[in-house]
């Protein structure tokens, strides 16, 4: 079976671009982003009203639970 030039550019093409993608994903390190990510969990009608947090211990075990929504 005769291949035309069109395929054998589009498969080179194709093969340079995933050479590529695996030099670069293992020519680096990932590194990963440092300290606490905050998240507030809101009411979707109620944007201004979000969760309350707070940490509780319960048989030596420290817990963190959502106690109650508090709106401005």
């Amino acid at each position: 079976m005769k291949v035309d030039l069109y395929t054998k550019l589009t498969l080179t093409v194709i093969a340079g671009a995933l050479v590529g993608l695996l030099v670069q994903n293992t020519s680096s390190n990932a590194i990963a982003q440092g300290g606490v990510q905050k998240v507030a969990i809101c009411d979707l009608e109620y944007p201004d009203s979000c969760a309350v947090v707070l940490r509780r211990d319960s048989s030596g075990h420290e817990t963190l639970a959502v106690t109650s929504f508090a709106g401005n």
